[in-house]
Formats: C-alpha cells, structure tokens, sequence
C-alpha cells in the first residue's frame, strides 16, 4: 500500500478507542468483572485506580499517550511511503 495516513486522524481515533476501553474495564471492575484486567492496567498506567476519578485520569493518561504512539508511528510510515516513491 502506497497510501499517505493522516496522522493527526488516525491517532486521535486511536486515542478515543483506548479511552473508551478503559473506561469499559474500569467501571465493569468496579462490578466485580474483569478485576484481573483492572489491576494489570493500575500497574502499567501511572494514573489509573478503579476509583471514579481513577478511571478519568487513567482515561486521560492512556488517551494521550496512545495519541503520541499512533502519530508518531503514522509520521513513520508517511516518510517510509515518501521514500519508496521517491526510489521507484
């Protein structure tokens, strides 16, 4: 695939999508549900806590740092897909 990625886009859908996951295993840990999932993520996310504002900031956290990744990894592959049609 010879396709630019529009960086910007494709990051900020990353972002909301992984928001959106942590929300879901946030709250349904607070019902006893995926407790296991909930304590793997507090210890990889420096905000997160299955407390209501726990749940925000690891919501936040995850949000910008999944941001920053994905843009960063479609600004990559913008340059890559540059390159190779210049060499062509």
């Amino acid at each position: 695939m010879n396709e630019k990625l529009n960086s910007a886009a494709f990051g900020i859908a990353a972002a909301v999508v992984a928001a959106i996951v942590m929300a879901i295993i946030g709250t349904l840990s607070r019902f006893g549900i995926y407790t296991e999932a909930a304590q793997m993520m507090s210890s990889w996310h420096m905000f997160f806590d299955t407390t209501l504002m726990g749940i925000l900031a690891g919501m936040a956290e995850t949000a910008i740092s999944t941001f920053l990744f994905i843009y960063l990894f479609a600004v990559i592959h913008n340059k890559i897909v540059t390159f190779t049609k210049r060499a062509r």
